[in-house]
């Protein structure tokens, strides 16, 4: 059972990874460097969010830094414009 969900993980994370990647070329039009540069201000942030998610669960359980990470997406939902990834 685990190694049929760890596969199916990584297939899903990998098709994502890839439908992203071919959005951000077809649609949005960014060149390699464009490109480069988003993929290193996503891993930024993500390393930047990771500690303190990691140190709520340390000192509060994971279910409280789950709980906090939805609560920060749901805060910052309406800040996304409204056609954001609707396409052109």
């Amino acid at each position: 059972m685990y190694v049929a969900y760890r596969f199916g993980m990584a297939f899903l994370l990998t098709t994502a990874h890839t439908v992203a990647a071919l959005y951000r070329i077809q649609q949005a039009g960014l060149g390699p460097l464009e490109l480069a540069l988003v993929g290193t201000v996503l891993e930024i942030t993500v390393t930047l969010c990771e500690v303190p998610t990691g140190v709520v669960a340390d000192l509060d359980g994971r279910r409280a830094s789950v709980l906090l990470g939805l609560a920060t997406i749901g805060a910052g939902r309406p800040y996304v414009p409204s056609g954001f990834g609707s396409g052109p």
